[in-house]
């Protein structure tokens, strides 16, 4: 089906697609690519951590995987991403209780209205580990 105005091509609404967002098998992170702050998740990833989304909001990437725990290696890590056009990365993810969920991510740079974020996607692969 083509459509032929902006209105019918956002056929859902934002609220509508963030539940559907929030609801996802697999998690999401919209990241600071300068900072690594938290500026965005699904509620997918806040109930795999054990935290509200205010409490995932005020997190920094560094405190909650277990790849990159300090800025230098997540700028190398962002030029990479940026480099490839983006990457696929196993990784960990450390809840409130301190366990560790497998993750498996698709990660990318993505600029909107003159920002830049990271996007990570992951999905866990516990069940393979």
């Amino acid at each position: 089906m083509t459509h032929t105005s902006e209105d019918e091509n956002n056929a859902i609404g934002d609220v509508q697609f963030r539940s559907l967002i929030d609801r996802a098998h697999d998690g999401l992170f919209l990241i600071d690519p300068e900072t690594g702050q938290i500026e965005g998740v699904n509620q997918t990833v806040c109930d795999w951590l054990g935290y509200s989304k205010d409490e995932v909001l005020d997190m920094t990437i560094f405190d909650c995987q277990t790849t990159f725990s300090e800025p230098d290696g997540w700028q190398t890590f962002v030029r990479r991403v940026r480099d490839e056009n983006g990457v696929q990365l196993e990784n960990e993810i450390t809840t409130r209780t301190g366990s560790m969920l497998p993750v498996e991510g698709s990660i990318s740079v993505v600029s909107v209205d003159g920002s830049d974020y990271v996007v990570a996607i992951p999905r866990q692969i516990s069940n393979r580990k």
